[in-house]
């Protein structure tokens, strides 16, 4: 028989780590479940390697971290005094963009410490019986499992919960007014005729919306004659080749970063990654979502992340997401509430 835990929480990015750490500290029994190979969502890292050699390394989605509220901005320096984060540069607007070290892989491993992962564990079905949630999850070999809890929380990009979602929950359609824009990422190691100065820059172009100076961030490593940058595309080209093929993609975006460096590079290695669910273009628009979360009492169903604030801030959004549901849950006694939280009136 499956054992019965408090939580499930699916996906093991900024919100569902934030909501796991803050829900064992009260100490309660649960499971993160994660699609992919380890933690990060929009915060994960990815490291290319030659034999036993690491040729590159860069930040896969979020390029820095900033602060807007004052209880993030606390734990920003939190994390900095112990060492999980560092300053790297401060905008005109005098806000400290700070990115973990020595990659943003580095600040989820830190929240999913003592946490029960299961990666490589894509969530397939979710099911109300009796009480208690049956989520029916994919293993290798395609094999089908069962893991139960009492409650259940979905921290995924809003169609993937979505899809999750049961026709007959309050929530589904709130989920459904968001809308998110995919986006094509690439790293590139690179030998540079000219050094690139700026820590990040937002160029004048219909293709190229932001160029990271990956070797510019504290702690990371690079050899000597070269350098890593991050190239996030634009949406709109995104979308018009949302979906071309990978080398299409990196060679558009490394023709048109030497037409905007008016230099020709050397390329030493590459990699292009697509997210479909980037960022949101629009959040929730409902008071339903005003707590930056959504919460089904009938059926102690939650969906967090950053898609449900109307002030959207990347990673901001979706630790003061996790943040308000965790403080939803420590005040309350989830068997007495039997209704949707808010409402648009």
């Amino acid at each position: 028989m499956q054992k019965i835990i408090d939580f499930i929480i699916v996906g093991a990015g900024m919100s569902g780590l934030t909501l796991a750490k803050e829900l064992r500290e009260l100490g309660y029994s649960l499971a993160v479940f994660e699609k992919a190979r380890g933690t990060g969502g929009r915060l994960s890292s990815k490291r290319r390697t030659y034999g036993d050699k690491l040729t590159m390394a860069f930040d896969l989605g979020c390029s820095s971290i900033t602060a807007k509220s004052p209880d993030f901005t606390r734990q920003l320096e939190d994390w900095h005094l112990k060492g999980i984060i560092a300053p790297w540069w401060q905008d005109p607007q005098a806000n400290t963009h700070y990115v973990p070290v020595p990659r943003n892989s580095a600040l989820t491993r830190h929240l999913s410490k003592d946490i029960d992962c299961r990666f490589s564990t894509k969530v397939s079905k979710i099911r109300r019986c009796d009480d208690i949630w049956q989520v029916f999850y994919e293993v290798a070999g395609g094999k089908i499992q069962i893991a139960q809890a009492r409650q259940l929380i979905l921290a995924t990009p809003s169609a993937q919960a979505y899809e999750l979602l049961p026709e007959s929950s309050p929530v589904r359609n709130y989920v459904n007014s968001v809308r998110t824009h995919p986006q094509w990422v690439m790293g590139v190691k690179v030998s540079l005729a000219a050094e690139f100065q700026a820590n990040i820059d937002y160029p004048d172009s219909s293709i190229i919306h932001s160029i990271s100076h990956e070797s510019a961030k504290p702690d990371r490593v690079v050899e000597i004659g070269t350098q890593v940058l991050q190239i996030q595309a634009t949406p709109d080209w995104t979308l018009l080749n949302v979906d071309a093929d990978p080398g299409y993609i990196a060679q558009q975006l490394m023709t048109e970063l030497e037409r905007l460096f008016e230099v020709k590079l050397i390329v030493e290695c590459h990699h292009v990654h697509r997210w479909l669910y980037s960022r949101a273009a629009q959040s929730i628009q409902s008071k339903v979502a005003e707590k930056g979360y959504l919460w089904d009492g009938n059926n102690n169903l939650g969906v967090i992340g950053d898609y449900l604030t109307d002030d959207l801030n990347g990673a901001e959004s979706a630790w003061l997401s996790a943040k308000n549901m965790a403080v939803r849950i420590a005040n309350s006694d989830p068997s007495s509430i039997n209704r949707l939280e808010s409402s648009d009136e």
